[in-house]
């Protein structure tokens, strides 16, 4: 709910600095956010054959709540 967590939407590292682990240090620098306005959990959707996006969320512990087919909703404690 709104009161505990909060939505991660459209995270992009440009293509020429993709590589150097630019996206860890992003989402590193979410959870930081996120836990400093007191909430919980963080949550996102990604296109289910987006395998990049969903092997980088893996590594950052999400876990999958449910899919549409097309869409899956991920969440993790921040």
């Amino acid at each position: 709910n709104e009161e505990n967590s909060l939505y991660l939407h459209d995270l992009k590292v440009h293509d020429e600095y993709k590589g150097q682990g630019l996206s860890h240090k992003l989402m590193d620098k979410c959870y930081e956010i996120i836990r400093g306005l007191g909430k919980k959990y963080v949550l996102l959707i990604t296109n289910c054959d987006n395998e990049v996006a969903q092997n980088l969320y893996k590594k950052h512990n999400f876990r999958l709540h449910q899919t549409d087919g097309t869409k899956d909703f991920f969440y993790r404690e921040a």
